[in-house]
């Protein structure tokens, strides 16, 4: 396989890394609500959260790609994402606080 073929496989899995963490999530929404006891305010933040912080990394990420090598900041960005699984993961375990606040302060890491 060539250089672009590879280049084009990491840019489709690391987008669908994004997309289908964003597309659980929103599926669980109303259990996650339920089981919060959270309003529909609260529950919304949760998907915010991570919204927000990616579309705020979007072009700082593309200024330190031209600057540092897009592959470097890609790798930094999936290991970041990839890390920050284990404090969401965490928050939806039966001994972590269920409070909405811990939820989406365990989410806007993964707009990384």
């Amino acid at each position: 396989m060539s250089h672009f073929h590879w280049t084009l496989i990491a840019a489709i899995l690391g987008s669908s890394m994004a997309f289908a963490d964003g597309t659980i999530v929103n599926v669980a929404l109303p259990a996650i609500q339920a089981d919060l006891g959270a309003d529909a305010s609260q529950a919304q933040w949760v998907i915010e959260s991570y919204a927000l912080f990616l579309a705020s990394l979007l072009l700082v990420g593309g200024a330190l790609g031209d600057r540092f090598g897009r592959r470097r900041i890609f790798m930094l960005g999936v290991a970041v994402f990839t890390v920050s699984a284990i404090p969401s993961l965490r928050a939806f375990g039966p001994s972590c606080s269920p409070a909405p606040h811990s939820r989406c302060s365990a989410r806007w890491p993964r707009g990384c």
